[in-house]
């Protein structure tokens, strides 16, 4: 009787064999598992239950044998059927054991369902957020709290020429020039400190422009929107930002600060020279 109510109690399905693979004796997770009554399942195979097509017959029966002869454990995944015609996975064990006096084979079954709903779910999800990394040109990087750039999309080869590996082989001191980086340091102190704050907005970001080395020589600057990465505790693990390439925007700025710091040199020059009652021809134009 405790024999009984321990193999009934149990969520995992348990299926007795004999050493041909026809059940004997099942527990009422295993009825349970196929959506049927337990006397339904006994005196059928791992054939009779299988998910047509699904699974490698020779392979299973040979991993019951095995695990007769040697009487360790072997493990597998085995698709279902189930009596409303569902098709599921369940990951099996089967192992050797005592059933009445006689050696047999005792199968664990667990329906891995959602798992494997989870696991595709994952699968797709990486993929979609794989595509967005190798394709997007802006540059998503991630610095833990030693300074060294853990992570790094691929798109950093289009903005800066260095491949990802090349670019994480890198200091932070490589990867800017000098005022640059003090300024990025500044901001990192800056945000370090913040967030020893209980009160601190853990989802802020800062914006800021810097002047990075180009694999070619050249400097390229990158604004980018950089936030903190906390763990469930609320405290800063690591530095996250997205950046972009706006040199030529800053060298459009720059134009125009130029261009304007012309006109106001020669604005405040003429007013000087018609002060001083200078001909016209002195006007500059």
């Amino acid at each position: 009787m405790k024999y009984q109510d321990l193999f009934d109690s149990i969520s995992e399905a348990i299926y007795i064999h004999k050493e041909d693979g026809v059940f004997i004796d099942v527990n009422e997770g295993a009825a349970i598992m196929y959506g049927c009554d337990r006397e339904d399942l006994i005196g059928m195979n791992p054939e009779m239950i299988s998910a047509p097509g699904k699974n490698n017959l020779h392979e299973v029966f040979d991993l019951m044998r095995d695990a007769m002869l040697t009487g360790k454990p072997r493990q597998t995944e085995f698709w279902g059927v189930r009596k409303n015609g569902e098709i599921f996975p369940k990951d099996v064990i089967f192992t050797r054991g005592i059933y009445q006096g006689e050696k047999v084979i005792i199968t664990t079954a667990r329906d891995i369902t959602e798992q494997r709903k989870i696991e595709q779910a994952l699968r797709e999800s990486e993929t979609k957020y794989r595509i967005l990394a190798e394709k997007m040109h802006d540059v998503v990087w991630i610095l833990n709290l030693d300074l060294q750039i853990t992570y790094v999309s691929p798109s950093t080869e289009y903005t800066l020429g260095y491949t990802p590996s090349e670019r994480m082989a890198l200091r932070i001191d490589e990867c800017m020039v000098p005022e640059s980086l003090d300024y990025a340091m500044q901001i990192m102190i800056n945000e370090a400190v913040i967030s020893q704050d209980e009160r601190s907005d853990k989802d802020r970001s800062t914006l800021l422009e810097l002047e990075y080395y180009h694999k070619d020589g050249s400097t390229r600057w990158l604004e980018q929107s950089i936030n903190g990465i906390y763990d469930e505790n609320g405290n800063l693990t690591a530095i996250m930002g997205v950046a972009r390439d706006v040199t030529e925007r800053r060298k459009a700025q720059d134009s125009t600060r130029r261009a304007a710091l012309e006109i106001a040199l020669k604005n405040e020059v003429n007013e000087l020279l018609l002060k001083l009652g200078k001909p016209k021809k002195y006007i500059i134009s």
